[in-house]
């Protein structure tokens, strides 16, 4: 079907995914904001840019709570250069967008298929990966294609038997990615290894794998030398909490893409590769493992699962092309399955780009307050906070010392167990804190207003709920100890504060509090009303300006 310059029509028509991508991203961000923990890494980024290094706020101890280390060194090169960090994230993910396009473009270019209707089936697989939940997290400013895309190089390489000297070098990047990316990377090298063994490549192989592991040591040397831990806070806070913590995360997830694993498990049940690419999957199976084990918070679009379901999805696309490009009577009944598969899952994503639009653009009082917040509380004060995207981005130049009391960018929370007594220590100046379902705002359902300052008489609404009375706090996630914690103390100095409960979605889940020291009732009363005014609506981009 395709007669001229094959690899040539492949990149252009990645070119043109990826650009409608970064348009449709920078279209709702002109009028949105980016997800709440995509903030945190940003606050990173434009620290180490303003000359304060990694941490979280100007003045602060070096912080390791951007799990995406290469990830936050690209967003910096690219900041160095004058493109402003939410663009950066883009235009990144936009790359990654290109690189998984233009592999797929190369598998359809090649598969010798006949007929239009079988082009069309297969090219529609351009674009069903993209209109996928992962997306929200992309144009959220998280690093979920990018890093999707680099554990497809991975699939590609080693499905192929190409390239097997760079396999090392990949799987270094991908550990350096992210954290879990240490599965998926040592998973990749494994598979090489026997490639490189058939290959007759073995002494070459494991010189460049010695090379890469000195390289991986060397950065844990220095990441321990500069933030004193071996691991990123995050994953010190999202350990902690069951031991099966993200079991119910993972089935939901098989349930969610059940449309797109069925006919993987059928058609690999046709074809005599279908126990290949099983085995060459052993590092996202891994990782799926590893997953089960893990407290999965803010896995926004289920990005965690990002790199299983890529592959997941390219094993289905290169079964169907088998499929499609085989004569056997057979396959007719896989390739009206197929067709059926597509309109359903076609017909799913249809409401993707509509709930895209929703999730960064709808209106939201907490995209304002932080902001309105940082002109009006004092220089140097202290914030104790469990919301520390937002808030704390918005507050870097006030000089504060900001705590995050989960732990993700606090160092004492991640590797312990905090209490009241921590709290107290910090003689926070302002709390805010998620109460994340630990105490019963039902009692406000009825109040008409968005903004409700607790008076004496309601202080009672401050008592965390029985189930969360425990005697062992180690029992609890980081988000509900946090919550907890800060309720109690708050709770305990009750007459010290101004304390608000604000309306954050259909509840009051939000609470706010100001020391009385300050004189800041009724000028916080103000700032969450004008936070709340449609009329004050703003984007990312519209702070820039």
């Amino acid at each position: 079907m395709i007669t001229t310059s094959p690899k040539r029509f492949d990149f252009t028509i990645a070119v043109i995914i990826a650009g409608l991508f970064f348009c449709f991203s920078q279209f709702l961000l002109r009028d949105g904001h980016f997800h709440e923990d995509a903030y945190i890494l940003f606050v990173y980024v434009e620290n180490v840019i303003n000359g304060h290094g990694i941490s979280f706020y100007p003045g602060g101890v070096p912080t390791e709570g951007a799990t995406d280390f290469l990830w936050m060194v690209m967003l910096i090169g690219l900041a160095k250069i004058g493109v402003n960090v939410g663009t950066a994230t883009i235009f990144l993910n936009s790359v990654g967008v290109f690189l998984i396009s233009f592999i797929i473009s190369l598998e359809i270019s090649k598969s010798n298929l006949e007929g239009r209707k079988a082009f069309l089936i297969a090219y529609l697989f351009m674009l069903i990966w993209l209109f996928q939940p992962t997306i929200y997290a992309a144009i959220g400013g998280f690093s979920v294609f990018l890093y999707m895309s680099l554990i497809l190089v991975g699939f590609v390489w080693v499905k192929d038997e190409k390239y097997v000297l760079l396999i090392p070098i990949l799987s270094l990047t991908i550990a350096l990615f992210r954290p879990d990316g240490v599965i998926v990377g040592a998973g990749y090298t494994f598979l090489g290894f026997f490639i490189a063994y058939r290959q007759h490549m073995i002494k070459q192989y494991l010189l460049i794998v010695l090379v890469a592991a000195i390289v991986g040591i060397g950065y844990f040397y220095f990441r321990y030398t500069y933030f004193n831990n071996l691991l990123p806070l995050p994953l010190y806070v999202k350990s902690h909490g069951a031991l099966l913590g993200g079991l119910a995360t993972n089935i939901s997830w098989l349930f969610e893409n059940i449309l797109f694993v069925i006919p993987a498990v059928m058609l690999a049940c046709y074809h005599k590769k279908g126990w290949l690419y099983l085995r060459l999957s052993l590092p996202v199976i891994l990782l799926f493992i590893a997953l089960i084990t893990a407290t999965q918070s803010q896995n926004v679009g289920m990005r965690f699962q990002g790199p299983i379901f890529i592959v997941l999805y390219f094993i289905l696309l290169l079964l169907t092309l088998e499929s499609l490009a085989s004569p056997h009577k057979r396959n007719k009944f896989i390739n009206r399955t197929c067709c059926v598969f597509l309109f359903l899952v076609i017909m799913g994503s249809l409401k993707v780009p509509d709930k895209s639009h929703r999730l960064i653009t709808e209106f939201n009082y907490i995209n304002q307050a932080p902001v309105l917040i940082n002109e009006n509380l004092p220089s140097n004060s202290t914030i104790a906070l469990t919301e520390a995207g937002r808030l704390a981005y918005w507050n870097q130049k006030g000089g504060h010392r900001i705590v995050d009391l989960v732990g993700l960018n606090t160092e004492y929370p991640a590797l312990n167990i905090i209490d009241v007594e921590f709290v107290e220590s910090l003689d926070p100046d302002m709390v805010m804190f998620h109460q994340a379902g630990t105490i019963d705002v039902s009692a406000l359902a009825h109040q008409e207003n968005d903004i409700i300052n607790i008076s004496d008489e309601m202080s009672g609404i401050l008592k965390v709920r029985d189930e969360y009375e425990v005697s062992n706090y180690s029992e609890l996630t980081k988000v509900k100890l946090a919550a907890v914690i800060a309720n109690k103390f708050l709770a305990e100095k009750f007459t010290q504060y101004d304390i608000f409960f604000i309306k954050y979605g259909k509840r009051h889940d939000h609470i706010y509090a100001f020391k009385k020291s300050l004189g800041m009732k009724d000028t916080m009363q103000d700032v969450f009303e004008d936070s709340f005014r449609q009329e004050n609506k703003s984007s990312y981009y519209s702070y820039l300006d």
